[in-house]
């Protein structure tokens, strides 16, 4: 559909944050959604995803650009400061683990889950797999990956943390 091309650990994140947003918006008050970013943003915001967080008529955002390598987390944290103080909003750099994320797209359901997902649209997904639902192997995949995307805003001391989506009732056990 409307997506540029981006590597299998951001697709992953992608999917599995927007999965995850699904469920937490069923279960509290709190509604969440995931802004891909255009491949404009991509390349000039610096920036691969939006968390919106949304309390009755209050709204944050978050912007998220994943990486998987330490050595390039430093430079993209330099080049945030950088736009920071050249007066632009500069992103939360999300790592991830590599081994985890790069495996979920090889799932025979993750590019039926992927075609749901267009650029600069908000997405929300209460089911992941077009085909079977969340009686699939992908969607415990997704969920558990989210558990850990999850963990690492909850241990943060920025803002970020508060872009947590907490669950009452745990999907998968």
């Amino acid at each position: 559909m409307g997506s540029h091309s981006r590597n299998p650990a951001e697709m992953a994140t992608i999917l599995a944050l927007a999965y995850r947003a699904g469920i937490a918006g069923q279960q509290n008050g709190t509604s969440f959604s995931i802004l891909p970013a255009t491949e404009g943003y991509d390349r000039y915001g610096k920036f691969d995803l939006i968390i919106i967080k949304t309390r009755g008529n209050f709204t944050r955002e978050l912007r998220v650009d994943v990486t998987t390598s330490y050595r390039y987390k430093g430079f993209k944290i330099a080049r945030a400061v950088k736009r920071a103080k050249q007066g632009k909003k500069w992103p939360y750099i999300l790592k991830v683990d590599w081994k985890q994320a790069a495996f979920i797209p090889l799932d025979p359901c993750f590019n039926q889950a992927w075609d749901q997902i267009q650029d600069g649209v908000p997405a929300t997904l209460a089911e992941v797999c077009p085909q079977h639902g969340n009686n699939c192997a992908l969607a415990q995949k997704l969920f558990s990956y989210s558990q850990e995307l999850n963990a690492i805003l909850e241990s943060e001391t920025t803002g970020a943390r508060y872009f947590t989506m907490p669950l009452q009732t745990p999907r998968f056990n």
